[in-house]
């Protein structure tokens, strides 16, 4: 009987040993593994990946180079685009074209109308990039109604006043607002989009008389599905999917309503 108890005694040592000897191997497994790189640090490895290939430009194909150009109005830096000098693509001359697209895109995303006036060429992006910018602006109440007086032309100039007033009346779900508008369709747009803010944002009627001409049925509905499936005390465009003209109206108006509160 003792023999037996030593070899179950063995036996169940044995299969110890062997458990944490399982253990130890997986721990150093997982330790020597690799670890998720952090955002920075992918950051950073994308940052020296592009400033490998910017320094290689002119040697690399056409497409490439229209890629890594690309890239620079995305993540780089506009000195980087001194590397374009002299590549010429299609009649076009990529230093420009780099310049041009990295003002462009830093213009409206860090809302500095000085970078519009830096554009070279043809007018017509200079407009499209200050018009952009100033409703960002406007959109992230960084700015006044002054804004609209930088724009190049009246048209602009309305359209930027007429955003102002909306955009105003939708955040602060004030339809005074909508008075200032000149334009009797857009002064009564403006008014349907603060009677959706408000019907969104604390259960208010959404008066549907106000909707664009032949949206009125739909607006009815589009209000009946959103009572229905409402929750708390807030609804959510997304409950009125079904009537998409309405529903594109209203996610329009959450982007306002919920810019600068989210």
């Amino acid at each position: 009987m003792e023999n037996v108890s030593l070899k179950k005694i063995f036996v169940t040592t044995l299969g110890v040993v062997v458990i944490v000897a399982a253990i130890i191997i997986s721990l150093n497994y997982f330790s020597n593994s690799e670890v998720a790189p952090t955002p920075e640090e992918v950051t950073k490895n994308k940052n020296e990946l592009l400033l490998e290939k910017v320094s290689q430009l002119k040697s690399l194909t056409t497409s490439e180079q229209q890629d890594v150009i690309q890239a620079i109005a995305q993540a780089g830096n506009l000195r980087q685009c001194e590397y374009a000098e002299g590549i010429v693509i299609d009649g076009s001359d990529y230093y420009s074209v780099c310049r041009n697209n990295f003002l462009l895109k830093h213009a409206i995303l860090d809302k500095d109308l000085a970078m519009c006036d830096a554009l070279e060429g043809d007018p017509s992006d200079i407009r499209v990039c200050k018009t952009e910018t100033a409703y960002n602006l406007i959109l992230s109440n960084k700015t006044n109604l002054n804004i609209c007086n930088q724009l190049d032309n009246e048209r602009d100039i309305l359209a930027c006043e007429t955003n102002y007033q909306l955009i105003k009346g939708v955040q602060e779900v004030d339809a005074s607002f909508c008075a200032n508008i000149e334009n009797d369709a857009s002064r009564k747009n403006c008014s349907f989009q603060v009677s959706l803010a408000s019907f969104l944002s604390s259960n208010k009627d959404l008066d549907c008389s106000l909707s664009p001409a032949g949206l009125e049925l739909r607006c009815e509905n589009f209000k009946k599905l959103l009572n229905k499936n409402q929750s708390g005390e807030s609804r959510s465009c997304n409950s009125g999917l079904k009537e998409v003209l309405v529903y594109d109206f209203c996610k329009e108006v959450e982007s306002i309503y919920f810019h600068n509160k989210l």
